[in-house]
């Protein structure tokens, strides 16, 4: 199934609050302009790229729900963002969490990474590792997918989902896979492991 993008290239377009919190800080009630569209058919989802003052792109593919369209009438209003997968909108709780997390515990995080043609949620980097993870609302069988992609190019790559969704996974296919899992509990904005990967292997090639 392919998902009809939101906007084109040449809509004009402003970062909304569902965007990482440093971007939407650096880029708030700023109109850009769509430059580039790219689908990718693992998430089944579209990535759009702005342009910037003085540049030719912003450096950062952003997530329909992240943009709000700017027209005449709202050029000086910016609306609540609006997405028809309530379940993208869930996911996004989840990422505040899990950086919180990472960079307590030293890593630098970057989101919405591209990697081998396709994008991962997050890459965490610490002491020459690099962390690949997918975040999922309840798709966990989409996650382990997408996850299995990250694992050559990352030391460990996981799936985090929430805490009330790990009864319903099948932890087996995970160990198989050499996969990890991480639980999030959103209430307690707590992080735990269920499945821990070791970090010894060797570094291969995450951009």
């Amino acid at each position: 199934m392919v998902v009809s993008p939101k906007f084109k290239v040449g809509d004009k377009v402003r970062v909304n609050k569902r965007a990482p919190e440093y971007v939407f800080k650096g880029y708030r009630q700023m109109t850009r302009t769509i430059v580039n569209a790219f689908y990718d058919p693992d998430k089944q989802c579209c990535y759009y790229e702005l342009g910037a003052r003085g540049k030719s792109t912003m450096g950062y593919w952003f997530r329909g729900y992240m943009l709000t369209q700017v027209t005449k009438k709202s050029r000086h209003k910016i609306g609540k963002p609006k997405t028809k997968h309530k379940y993208i909108q869930r996911e996004a709780t989840l990422k505040p969490i899990i950086i919180g997390y990472l960079q307590q515990q030293g890593y630098f995080v970057k989101d919405e990474v591209y990697l081998n043609h396709h994008f991962v949620d997050l890459i965490a980097t610490k002491n020459g590792n690099a962390l690949a993870i997918e975040l999922k609302w309840k798709y966990w069988q989409v996650a382990l997918k997408q996850a299995l992609q990250n694992k050559p190019y990352v030391t460990c790559s996981y799936v985090a989902l929430p805490a009330d969704k790990i009864a319903n996974i099948d932890l087996d296919e995970f160990h198989k896979a050499g996969i990890g899992l991480i639980s999030i509990d959103i209430k307690n904005k707590a992080v735990a492991f269920q499945i821990l990967l070791s970090l010894d292997k060797k570094l291969t090639s995450a951009t």
